[in-house]
């Protein structure tokens, strides 16, 4: 079995996603291979970059092109990106369907036969690729609602996925307030024409459904497969975060962790309020990730952590962690803390239902709110939580486990 994995990025939530489930398949003893556009990374095994793979550098279609053409109409390619940029502060991203990139041209892409692809916008070119003839079979892990709608990314509560995609309210106010109906017409055409077969994985019941529910998917085969969390995720004998780190004693020590603080759909706002309202004296927050704007003396700002036994170590330092997203799917922060044994504080949307399994461990506020989260991070911290042992984490250790994520997907690339 050869299959080549293809996400835009190697770093990100869905970028980690791809590369642990690379690697998984390789100590599964399957031949994996990892396409990105860029490469940034040099520990990654069989890895590399469309360059490396194709020879040529890959250039942004919409500074190239004045304009595309979108079923019937031409559409001026700056109007399309200040659609995306306005579009995005409700659906985080928005992308369009093209790209200069031509992975279905890459010298012996004939050979794999799987191409698994992940987050692919402004990578790959949806009309060239779905004709490809040599292309044996696509299976899609979904990391965001973009695949199977008019190019928003998160759907800020907009269904117009599941029938023609027309004026999503975060459109109506641009100069072209059916972009998306006119993008998603386009996808459904190039899929009626390929004879590629395509079969869908997604990380969370959740996106699993929407995904089975959308006019453009709603016929292919749907597999639901958690993310994974590498063996080497743990604490090692020589870690030294909890010295270098000045935790006040007996305060409890909340974490969070994103690269995307200014993302609305994070929630990180709510961070900031539950910095501001609770005593200082009695609680400590660690930051991980992208700068917060805050400095104030109870808060602790590690920035990005690369390093996998010092990323763990930050977890187990916490009483918690909060992760306040409006949306989202299956966030690997999520699954990364609850390996570690650290309970998890969150609103009940989206793919942080699937966690509820976990007992004990995770707390969801049905009332997404400010005072939602903050009741149920206070309620939280009163209950016995914290008392977690090696034999209570066994179940999610094995759920969120390379070997069990590597035997589901042989399972979808072999059906």
């Amino acid at each position: 079995m050869k299959v080549l994995l293809v996400n835009t990025y190697d770093s990100g939530g869905a970028g980690t996603a791809c590369v642990r489930l690379h690697n998984a398949l390789l100590k599964h003893g399957v031949s994996s291979h990892l396409l990105t556009m860029h490469k940034t990374r040099t520990d990654i095994p069989f890895h590399y970059s469309y360059e490396d793979m194709s020879g040529a550098e890959p250039t942004n279609i919409l500074n190239r092109l004045n304009s595309l053409t979108i079923g019937n109409r031409e559409i001026d390619t700056t109007t399309i990106k200040n659609i995306s940029q306005s579009a995005s502060q409700f659906t985080d991203v928005f992308s369009s369907i093209y790209s200069d990139c031509r992975i279905e041209d890459i010298p012996d892409i004939g050979s794999y036969d799987v191409i698994n692809l992940h987050w692919t916008s402004r990578f790959l070119n949806w009309p060239s690729f779905f004709v490809s003839k040599i292309i044996k079979k696509v299976v899609w892990t979904l990391h965001d609602m973009a695949p199977f709608t008019g190019g928003y990314h998160y759907s800020n509560g907009f269904e117009g996925y599941k029938n023609d995609d027309a004026l999503p309210h975060f459109l109506r106010q641009t100069a072209e307030p059916n972009l998306s109906k006119m993008l998603l017409a386009e996808k459904q055409a190039i899929l009626n024409a390929s004879t590629i077969p395509v079969a869908i994985v997604s990380p969370s019941k959740w996106l699993l459904q929407c995904s089975q529910q959308s006019t453009l998917f709603n016929k292919k085969s749907h597999h639901h497969i958690f993310n994974c969390v590498p063996e080497e995720f743990k604490v090692s004998d020589s870690a030294t975060l909890a010295s270098r780190v000045n935790i006040t004693k007996g305060t409890k020590v909340i974490l969070f962790v994103s690269d995307a603080k200014k993302s609305y759909r994070k929630g990180f706002h709510f961070i900031e309020r539950l910095i501001d309202e609770l005593p200082a004296s009695q609680f400590t927050f660690i930051n991980v990730g992208g700068e917060l704007a805050c400095h104030k003396s109870n808060v602790i700002n590690l920035g990005r952590i690369a390093d996998q036994n010092e990323l763990a170590e930050a977890y187990i330092l916490a009483d918690r962690v909060v992760v306040p997203s409006l949306e989202d799917n299956s966030p690997n922060v999520v699954i990364e803390s609850l390996v570690c044994g650290t309970p998890v504080v969150g609103f009940s949307i989206g793919g942080m239902t699937d966690f509820v399994t976990d007992n004990k461990c995770v707390y969801l506020s049905d009332d997404v709110s400010f005072q939602g989260l903050k009741k149920t991070l206070l309620d939280s911290l009163l209950s016995d939580a914290s008392a977690v042992n090696n034999e209570s984490l066994t179940p999610a250790r094995k759920r969120y486990s390379e070997d069990e994520q590597a035997k589901s997907y042989l399972e979808v690339f072999t059906e």
